[in-house]
């Protein structure tokens, strides 16, 4: 499984042209907000990190996603947020 998402997900899709490190990041991060998958959510609130983002911009898109996703999916992805900064 790790092989075939190294492979297909940053080997073919995070090299593709048209956007930047960046902007996938912060694409992908509110996509597993929105699906609610916290430990994926963790894992690329770091990536997004090293690509550039900032904490104020994570923090920002979060607040920005709670009248797409409602309260408790907003609320979990806060959580997860907040948690991930606040340990780096």
């Amino acid at each position: 499984m790790s092989r075939l998402a190294l492979e297909q997900c940053f080997g073919e899709i995070w090299t593709r042209p048209g956007l930047d490190r960046r902007s996938r990041s912060l694409l992908t991060i509110g996509i597993l907000m929105a699906k609610g998958y916290p430990a994926e959510l963790r894992n690329h609130v770091l990536a997004g990190l090293g690509n550039g983002l900032t904490a104020e911009e994570l923090l920002e898109a979060t607040v920005h996603a709670v009248p797409y996703l409602g309260f408790p999916a907003a609320g979990q992805a806060l959580e997860v947020v907040a948690a991930t900064l606040n340990e780096r």
